[in-house]
């Protein structure tokens, strides 16, 4: 039988770099041209220019790859160079490709100027970039909207025209809501206490500039302003009264119950506890503590259920719950432990003890029976 050929695997990529191509230096340059791709540069370059130019390199990178991969020389330059192959070669090629080698790296020096002045343009640009604040932004549509109608206001007041400006429609109109009163009150105040300085004489100043305006036109644009202002309040106590509470932070079970105190179980009752997680979102717990044999009961109608914070449980109803001191427990936990809330309540009523209000802290003697 014929032995099978092995074929060889024809490689490709810088392994195919060998035979001639490792004595011939021209011949090389040639095959880096024609039969390797940029990715294979770039292969051979990459590292070299971050071992030649240590912390500087990253400017060179900042550079698109083309700039200091493109070049088949280079990349044979670096490649012979970083192989050490021209030291096995005679003279003419060790000086030719140490040639190379100088040349390469005088250019790619310029090209760390080139990605030092890219990356200084960065840095300055990221200077030049202001963010503005959610104030701010709300600071300019007020000045490019309800104040700019109030200073329409005042040049139409200038040619005599009796007009007014309806200051909770122009906020409405332009979506502004009590935030933005803050902007524009001290102007509306500002207008208006000129005016009242001119009536009361208070001013000297202010007579002389509304000197020109009658007492009745004056009257009439002191109730404008503070109309104005009356809107501004109304304005801001909606905005109050309208203010989204914050929602609770929810807790999950197991971060509730990590500091409950219990009792996992008791030999003399033979009673074991119910898992804590149970016990959160529950609507009826029942405990017993084992040193006094008060039995609790808790009740809540919260959707949400009865929860745990710290050692005690919270949302519960205690108008609902009760606790008591039982005579025999023996003859009563078995009806908690094994029968409906409705049998449970039954149970309870029936007994001729003092019931009261229970604690709602949770202590080391504490057995969790039930959790429904």
């Amino acid at each position: 039988m014929a032995k099978r050929k092995t074929v060889r695997r024809i490689k490709t990529g810088l392994a195919s770099i060998q035979g001639r191509l490792l004595t011939s230096y021209e011949a090389c340059c040639y095959h880096f041209q024609h039969e390797l791709d940029q990715k294979h540069y770039n292969e051979v370059m990459k590292p070299y220019i971050k071992e030649t130019f240590k912390k500087d390199s990253k400017f060179i990178f900042q550079l698109p790859d083309w700039k200091w991969s493109m070049y088949s020389r280079w990349a044979c330059a670096v490649y012979w160079y970083t192989k050490r192959i021209h030291f096995e070669m005679d003279d003419i090629t060790k000086e030719l490709v140490i040639t190379e080698i100088n040349s390469v790296n005088n250019q790619l020096k310029d090209l760390v100027e080139e990605g030092k002045q890219i990356e200084s343009e960065k840095t300055e640009q990221k200077k030049e970039t202001v963010t503005i604040s959610p104030l701010d932004r709300l600071r300019d549509k007020v000045n490019r909207t309800v104040l700019l109608e109030v200073d329409e206001l005042w040049d139409s007041w200038i040619d005599n025209k009796p007009s007014d400006l309806n200051m909770y429609e122009s906020f409405k109109r332009h979506g502004l809501t009590g935030k933005a009163v803050q902007f524009v009150t001290p102007t509306i105040q500002e207008d208006l206490q000129l005016y009242y300085d001119c009536n009361n004489k208070s001013d000297p100043q202010a007579v002389e500039a509304l000197s020109h305006i009658d007492s009745k036109e004056r009257k009439r644009r002191i109730k404008v302003y503070e109309q104005m202002l009356s809107d501004l309040d109304r304005i801001q106590a909606q905005t109050t009264l309208n203010r989204v509470p914050r929602k609770p932070k929810v807790r999950t079970a197991d971060k509730q119950i990590t500091k409950l105190n219990y009792k996992k179980n008791d030999k003399e009752y033979k009673l074991e506890s119910v898992n804590p997680l149970l016990v959160v979102g529950a609507h009826r717990v029942y405990t017993f503590n084992t040193k006094t044999r008060v039995l609790s009961v808790y009740k809540t109608n919260s959707t949400s259920g009865i929860q745990v914070k710290g050692t005690s449980l919270n949302n519960v109803d205690l108008r609902l719950s009760q606790c008591m001191k039982l005579r025999k427990p023996n003859d009563v936990l078995p009806v908690i432990l094994g029968r409906a809330d409705k049998t449970i309540d039954k149970t309870l009523e029936e007994l001729s003890v003092k019931k009261s209000t229970p604690s709602t802290r949770i202590n080391n003697d504490t057995i969790l029976l039930r959790a429904v």
